[in-house]
């Protein structure tokens, strides 16, 4: 409905913007209503997060971890339906304003989930809550490793961390910021990655996979090189929360030939 009333608000406009136009040019007021509409249109639809992503999963494998991935919930986990799997991950923003009541309210929805791990690596404006203590239902993650059944997962949370001192055996990396250039377009068409995460991940640590949020407008997942990029934002940029949770099913004795 939100979507709708900003289609009706910018049609509205563009059609006001072109009448004026008209009384000058009418070559020029098409293509003012043409290009710019579809200009903000396609904007409108990032925000929304209106796009058909492709399952990372098919028939699950007997001795697979099944990984479900989210981030990015803004404190409205309740209306997100959790797929059944073996990991829980939450790659930053489960709370909206970073508040206690608001990661109690995690705390019990996480505590009612069946998985029997459930990963969470704090985004930035949440690392002051001390969520170790908040969390006692999950693993909270400070820039540090969990291995769970010969998986190594690694969560750095601080925009700060220094990327080499990080262990070359990662089979996921769990950052609440995307890397540069990957899955991380906002609506307004920028780039909000971080430089230094994507130079890390591409060049030296190479994990199979790496788990993110934080660019709403581009859920959805991409393979460049040896990591598939998960962007996992549960939310759309106008806070819906209609992105599926993205489920992967990673091989118990991946950690063997993962790529060093």
């Amino acid at each position: 409905m939100m979507l709708l009333g900003l289609a009706v608000v910018l049609a509205l406009v563009l059609g006001a913007c072109g009448w004026i136009m008209m009384q000058w040019s009418v070559p020029l007021a098409f293509v003012l209503v043409g290009f710019g509409g579809m200009s903000v249109w396609n904007m409108l639809l990032r925000a929304a997060g209106v796009q058909v992503v492709v399952p990372l999963t098919s028939a699950r494998g007997k001795d697979a971890l099944r990984v479900v991935c989210v981030a990015n919930l803004n404190n409205l986990h309740e209306n997100v339906n959790v797929p059944l799997g073996d990991v829980l991950v939450v790659a930053g923003g489960c709370t909206r304003y970073g508040r206690h009541d608001e990661a109690a309210a995690v705390n019990a929805w996480l505590g009612r989930l069946p998985h029997q791990f459930k990963v969470v690596v704090p985004a930035e404006y949440e690392r002051s809550l001390d969520l170790t203590t908040l969390l006692p239902n999950a693993n909270v993650l400070l820039d540090e490793p969990m291995e769970i059944q010969t998986i190594l997962f690694y969560g750095a949370s601080s925009s700060t961390i220094t990327w080499k001192e990080l262990p070359r055996s990662i089979d996921m990396l769990i950052t609440p910021q995307p890397p540069l250039g990957v899955l991380d377009t906002i609506f307004t068409g920028h780039h909000i990655g971080d430089k230094e995460l994507l130079k890390a991940v591409v060049s030296y640590l190479r994990p199979a996979y790496h788990v993110f949020g934080k660019a709403q407008e581009s859920y959805g997942h991409k393979k460049l090189g040896a990591t598939t990029f998960i962007n996992a934002a549960t939310c759309t940029a106008m806070r819906q929360p209609t992105n599926p949770p993205i489920v992967l099913d990673i091989p118990k004795k991946l950690i063997e030939s993962n790529p060093q």
